[in-house]
């Protein structure tokens, strides 16, 4: 059985005030790069880890929220890519950002929120640019990229409106909107071969956006459990391959349109992060909130070519350092990124700004 060792990143020693780590995306020199959700209104959003140089970055100033008025209890633009920050085909860093909590709450009033607006960070210039409010009173929960790298394709929250912004154009056109009750139905999209956009909507069902008829529709095709999609990537074989917020693990094959239950790797919630190496298997991450302070979150793998699934463990590092003085047990990990020598990252949210670094224990038995 495959072993990693994980040692952790504490954002926050990096970045003041950070409190999440919320997506991760690497470019092409190998640089990970994180959104981050940073609840002091600093609008220090986004950092970086190079792992030659082994250096972490502060990105400073990404967008300061001016637009929320004080009375309001939900933090907006506090918060960069969830599940919503690409690399574009120009190569700079693409992103939106969200609001904190949503509107779970007594006073909330849908007209009082300006929005989550879209950022390009210019890697060589170092400098984030404001591209504003795609869809106003929204913010975008979740993007995809298409294949050439020209078109995000973008889903909001709280109402689920389905948009495509044009990087080259700087246009946004919206597509529709999708069924489901208001907030969580849909916390990943995933853009096929034939550059088609999948994502869920309510009833547990995928829709999906015809890119070549330009047409939104809300298919039939049941998810495993709830089916609300807590991640999705697109595996070598044009096969999709997802993760639910009940922690189901699945496949989609969008030319014959059919989901393949895989069950869970461990009786677990929120499949919340996968990632592809280099050979084609899947990697994932899988464990949901609770209370008590201790993770419990598993790392899996899954191998295409033997169709089997495999339970590596809690994602632990042993250190001792100021924090809790002692084991690190990750808890919800909300993104993952995997570099080519096998190297994980993942981030985790809903507690710490932790930055989990696993790596391959090559001669364990």
């Amino acid at each position: 059985m495959e072993k990693y060792e994980f040692r952790t990143l504490i954002a926050d020693r990096y970045v003041e005030g950070a409190d999440a780590v919320v997506s991760l995306a690497v470019s092409k020199d190998d640089i990970v790069y994180g959104g981050l959700t940073n609840t002091s209104g600093n609008g220090h959003i986004l950092f970086s880890c190079d792992p030659k140089r082994d250096v972490v970055k502060d990105h400073g100033v990404i967008l300061i929220d001016e637009w929320t008025p004080p009375w309001i209890m939900d933090r907006c633009n506090l918060k960069l890519g969830h599940h919503a920050l690409e690399f574009g085909g120009d190569g700079n860093l693409y992103g939106a950002t969200g609001a904190t909590y949503g509107s779970g709450y007594a006073d909330y009033r849908y007209l009082d929120h300006h929005g989550g607006h879209m950022i390009k960070y210019d890697l060589y210039r170092e400098k984030a640019e404001d591209l504003g409010v795609p869809v106003p009173h929204e913010f975008v929960f979740c993007t995809t990229i298409d294949n050439e790298g020209e078109r995000l394709f973008c889903f909001t929250t709280p109402m689920h409106y389905f948009f495509v912004y044009d990087i080259y154009k700087g246009e946004t056109s919206v597509k529709g909107q999708l069924r489901g009750p208001s907030g969580n139905i849909c916390h990943d999209l995933a853009c096929d071969d034939d550059g088609n956009v999948y994502g869920s909507y309510g009833g547990g069902r995928f829709f999906k956006y015809d890119s070549s008829d330009d047409k939104l529709i809300e298919t039939d095709t049941k998810l495993p459990g709830q089916g609300i999609i807590d991640y999705l990537i697109k595996g070598n074989d044009n096969i999709i391959y997802g993760g639910t917020w009940d922690g189901f693990f699945f496949t989609f094959d969008p030319e014959k349109q059919k989901v393949r239950n895989l069950g869970k790797p461990v009786d677990e919630t929120r499949l919340s992060a996968l990632a592809i190496s280099k050979d084609g298997k899947i990697y994932g991450c899988i464990g949901g909130m609770h209370m008590g302070g201790r993770g419990r979150t598993h790392l899996f793998v899954y191998d295409p070519e033997r169709d089997k699934l495999t339970d590596l463990g809690l994602i632990t590092d042993p250190t001792r350092d100021s924090w809790g003085g002692g084991m690190k047990r990750a808890y919800v990990i909300h993104c993952m990124a995997m570099m080519e020598d096998g190297t994980i990252y993942a981030g985790e949210t809903d507690r710490y700004p932790h930055l989990y670094i696993g790596r391959p224990v090559r001669d364990y038995h």
